[in-house]
This record gives C-alpha cells, sequence and structure tokens, in this order.
C-alpha cells in the first residue's frame, strides 16, 4: 500500500513532526510513505535517513505526474483543502483521506 500526504507546508512545527511519526508508525506496518508539501519554509532536515519521497510543488500539473507516477492507493490532505478540487477531478484509483489538525476556513 502506498499513501501521499499532502500539506501546506515544510517546515520544523508540530504537523511536520506529526507526519513524520506517522510515517514511522506506517513504515511498521509495511505501507510506503510519501510527502507532497505546497510551500517550503525550511525543515526537510526532520526527514532525513528516511526511506520517502519528498515532493515541493503548487503547480497542478507537476503534482499530477507526482500521482500517477507513484501510482498512490491513498492521498491524504492534511488541513490542505486546495488540494481537494484537483483531486476530485483526477481520474484514477486512489482514495482521498481528509486529515484535520487545525479548523478549515
Amino acid at each position: 500500500m502506498k499513501i501521499l500526504f499532502v500539506h501546506r507546508y515544510c517546515g520544523l512545527g508540530g504537523v511536520t513532526i506529526g507526519i513524520r511519526k506517522k510515517y514511522l508508525g506506517l513504515k511498521k506496518l509495511g505501507i510506503k510513505v510519501d510527502f507532497l508539501f505546497l510551500n517550503y519554509l525550511g525543515g526537510k532536515e526532520i526527514f532525513e535517513g528516511l526511506d520517502i519521497n519528498i515532493y515541493q510543488s503548487r503547480d497542478n500539473d507537476e503534482i499530477k505526474r507526482i500521482i500517477y507516477k507513484n501510482n498512490y492507493d491513498y492521498i491524504l490532505s492534511l488541513d490542505c483543502p486546495e488540494i481537494h478540487g484537483l483531486l476530485n477531478r483526477l481520474p484514477g484509483r486512489f482514495k482521498i483521506i481528509c486529515g484535520v489538525h487545525t479548523s478549515y476556513p
């Protein structure tokens, strides 16, 4: 199983640390996890040494290529409602999961 986590920001905040912990737990279950951040504010070093792909893009065409190239089973939008329009327009076999750590506007 492969999961793509999508979050607005890569930084050294609590959400980034939390998804790193999720990765560690999912890896123990044999689940492959990658991360897509729409904005980079530093913090990639928190993922050093982990067997993951880290992507940073706001470009819809590039995001589509990432999704189709990796053939994800699930895409988890973590506090990132701006990605939902694109995901809903994409044909594919992936399922969308909404993770909420903050209130959506």
